[in-house]
């Protein structure tokens, strides 16, 4: 049992768990290990397509859409606005999604509206698999209390406070990393989305960013800065930033992108 508001994770024994809730069950299926679970996912006034989706309770995305399942149903043709943007980096490199926006996204009872969704190019890997529709993250599923009955190979969703919460992309432009260890980590820029608001203030790949107004990053960790350029359009930030050598002070305002 996964309670996402009170960070709290439950290890139940099988035989002594009874469910006697209010939540939605639905039947979810095991393959090599992975938990897959039937939704369908609506793009603008068009009709539901249903897709079987991996299920990933650590995934940072909201919604990961492969790239068979992209093309398959035309999705990138129905989207209204996109962006091309890094959504991750791994042993081969950063990956570049278009980044756009799922009209509803519905698992079991539960709709989810106006979700940001990545949607897939890959040639290779994971995400250039024919036999699954895409990922759903921690960003859809952090909006219930989840239990995953293995046993009776079923998962129950109660929604929470955070059901309807806005579903958004990063405002700043940025996509950010961090090297070395805590006390000595250095948060650097990798990515900056062309015209994004990062860009218009100039910041740049390389950049290594040392305070938020006036807040020393050390004192952050990488998921707290990203969730802070996620939240409140227009808000304004102070950067301290480190360019050849040389410490600058940029302003970045917010602004959502998607």
């Amino acid at each position: 049992m996964i309670d996402y508001l009170n960070r709290r994770v439950d290890i139940i024994e099988p035989a002594g768990f009874h469910y006697a809730g209010s939540g939605d069950t639905m039947p979810i299926e095991m393959i090599r290990g992975n938990i897959f679970v039937s939704s369908t996912l609506t793009m603008g006034e068009g009709k539901p397509v249903a897709g079987k989706f991996l299920l990933d309770t650590a995934w940072r995305s909201a919604l990961s859409l492969t790239s068979p399942f992209v093309g398959n149903h035309g999705l990138l043709g129905k989207v209204t606005k996109s962006v091309d943007a890094v959504t991750g980096i791994g042993i081969g490199g950063a990956t570049i999604d278009t980044v756009a926006r799922v009209s509803a996204l519905k698992v079991g009872r539960y709709t989810i509206e106006n979700v940001v969704g990545d949607f897939s190019h890959a040639r290779a890997g994971v995400m250039s698999q024919d036999d699954f529709a895409g990922i759903i993250g921690t960003e859809i599923l952090c909006r219930f209390r989840v239990i995953l009955d293995y046993p009776e190979q079923r998962m129950i969703l109660e929604p929470n406070a955070a059901f309807s919460a806005p579903s958004e992309f990063d405002m700043s432009g940025l996509f950010i990393t961090y090297e070395g260890a805590p006390g000595s980590k250095l948060f650097k820029i990798y990515h900056v989305i062309e015209g994004s608001p990062g860009a218009q203030a100039d910041l740049q790949v390389g950049d290594i960013i040392e305070a938020i107004d006036q807040h020393p990053t050390s004192n952050f960790m990488l998921p707290q800065i990203r969730e802070m350029f996620k939240e409140g359009e227009g808000k304004k930030h102070e950067l301290s930033i480190r360019r050849d050598g040389k410490l600058l002070v940029v302003r970045l305002r917010l602004q959502r992108i998607i």
